[in-house]
């Protein structure tokens, strides 16, 4: 099971959890015939399982892709900082360079 869905299971058994303490049952007709004491039973679970992976899954990935515009960001900062850089170190290598032309 992939790590996403396993969260949100457990998301939706504590929500299960919660709606037992306050005495809420949920009517499914999956679940008259049966025994079990779930309050989300059947095609109600899995979909609101299916629900909060998406959830977990879209803040999963609008995080990677802030971190990755973010990191792009530096990126580019340096970039322009290393390009002034570079500009200044070839300026003062042409100085040294008609320096030492003009010594010879």
């Amino acid at each position: 099971m992939e790590k996403e869905r396993e969260i949100a299971a457990a998301i939706v058994d504590e929500f299960e959890s919660f709606l037992a303490e306050k005495g809420i049952d949920i009517p499914n007709p999956d679940k008259v015939n049966s025994e079990c004491p779930a309050i989300l039973y059947g095609e109600d679970y899995y979909s609101l399982e299916d629900k909060v992976t998406d959830i977990i899954k879209n803040q999963v990935t609008g995080k990677a892709k802030q971190n990755f515009k973010t990191l792009m960001d530096k990126q580019q900062v340096d970039l322009k900082y290393l390009e002034g850089y570079q500009d200044a170190v070839e300026e003062l290598s042409l100085e040294g360079l008609q320096g030492n032309l003009s010594l010879g």
